[in-house]
Parts: structure tokens; C-alpha cells; sequence
């Protein structure tokens, strides 16, 4: 996991360079490309099939999976096909100016440059397809009858995400 494990994942990050390195990745200073020739050099942490485990990687690499395959940015396909699809009218992704919310107590991620004077985050890469997504109550409710009423995704679909091998449901 590239953002809660980075030394297993960044083979250049030490303790004497944590905060510095920490900043970088805060800040979006890798390019996809780095991002990936990171992933392709990473040991596994497990064996496949053995074990589950969330992982913020795995989440980005399936937002930049669906860029090359829509041709959109992934904001833009997560807004037109999910967002605008459910009707939630309060709910943005990773849009600069867009945040409804900051966190309340944010010195350390103020202070490794995540986030600006405001708290408003200044990595919106860094999230892609593993966070950066404001929304309200009002809006997930529209996304619970979209998701169960099977507006998003098929039947099949959703009985896998249901289906927790391992305590785990697909990220349901």
C-alpha cells in the first residue's frame, strides 16, 4: 500500500528522508509511470489466493485501468457515470476548489504540504480511485438506491461484492 506502507512500497524512502519522501507523494511529485515502475519492482506481501487485504494501490491502478479504457479522466468518468447517473447533486472527485470539507485538526498534514493553508488537499492525483470524494448524506442515500436498485452495477455484480471471502467484499 503506497500510501500506508510506504517504505515496502518506495524502495528509495528511509528514516532520514520519510517526511521529505511523504511530501512528495502528498504532493503528486511522482508520474504515473514512477507510480508504476514502483508497483512492478514491489514485493508481494503475500501469496495470491492466500489472504485479502484493502489497498489503496490496488484502487488506482483500477481508476487508471478505467482512464485508458473510457478515455476520461477519472473524474470526469466517476461525474457522468456514477455521480450524475444516481442524481447526487453534492458529490465531487478530486476537483480543486471543490471540497466541502477540511479536516479539523490537519498541522501534520499541513505541515508534509497534503494539504493547503485552508486544508484543502493539493494531491488530487494522489486519491485518484482511493479517495478525494465530498459528498453529504443526501448524496449517499442516492448512491444506496442507485447501488441495491440496481442502477450501477448488474445483479451478478453486486451478489460478488456481497460475497466476503476472506471478510472481504470487493470494497463493499
Amino acid at each position: 500500500d503506497y500510501i500506508n506502507n510506504p517504505p515496502a512500497y518506495w524502495e528509495e524512502i528511509t528514516i532520514d528522508n520519510y517526511e521529505q519522501f511523504y511530501s512528495k507523494i502528498c504532493q503528486d511529485g511522482y508520474t504515473d509511470e514512477e507510480f508504476l515502475q514502483n508497483l512492478y519492482q514491489a514485493d508481494l506481501l503475500f501469496t495470491p489466493g492466500s489472504k485479502q487485504e484493502y489497498c489503496n494501490t490496488n484502487y488506482v491502478i483500477l481508476a487508471k485501468i478505467v482512464e485508458q479504457v473510457s478515455g476520461m479522466p477519472f473524474c470526469d468518468y466517476l461525474q457522468k457515470n456514477v455521480f450524475d447517473g444516481c442524481g447526487m447533486e453534492h458529490t465531487t472527485s478530486m476537483v480543486a476548489g471543490n471540497e466541502t470539507s477540511v479536516p479539523t485538526d490537519y498541522d501534520l498534514v499541513l505541515s508534509i504540504g497534503m494539504v493547503n493553508e485552508k486544508g484543502y488537499y493539493t494531491g488530487y492525483r494522489l486519491e485518484r480511485g482511493c479517495g478525494g470524494i465530498h459528498t453529504c448524506m443526501a448524496d449517499l442515500i442516492e448512491f444506496d438506491r442507485a447501488l441495491f436498485g440496481g442502477k450501477l452495477v448488474s445483479e451478478s455484480s453486486l451478489a460478488e461484492m456481497m460475497n466476503y471471502d476472506m471478510e472481504y467484499g470487493c470494497g463493499l
